[in-house]
């Protein structure tokens, strides 16, 4: 997912040079459809990663069960080791009931 990343970082740079240049329409257009994209819920998901920990309160699954879904998730660019860290694209790990996740979160808080 880090290429759509960079290809929405691509983006804002070239309409930032076409700002600078005096082609402000193209660049508004350009940062519109790019700031439009971004902010989509489900584009938003693909771009974020959450620490192991915040996958499993997300989802209410075990280490155990985060782990062995990593390897394939890895593979396919949805989870990745910075460190000895596992990180989970948002997108991929299932979520909760909301009142289970209020639950989780006011217990982990308590």
């Amino acid at each position: 997912m880090h290429d759509l990343a960079d290809r929405i970082a691509r983006a804002r740079t070239d309409a930032a040079t076409l700002r600078r240049n005096g082609h402000v329409a193209q660049a508004k257009s350009i940062e519109d459809v790019v700031n439009d994209l971004a902010s989509h819920p489900v584009v938003a998901d693909l771009l974020a990663f959450i620490s192991e920990g915040e996958a499993q309160l997300r989802s209410g699954m075990g280490i155990d069960a985060l782990r062995r879904r990593f390897p394939q998730w890895a593979e396919d660019g949805l989870a990745e080791l910075r460190g000895r860290r596992r990180f989970y694209c948002r997108l991929v790990v299932p979520r909760r009931k909301l009142t289970s996740i209020a639950a989780a979160e006011a217990a982990r808080s308590a």
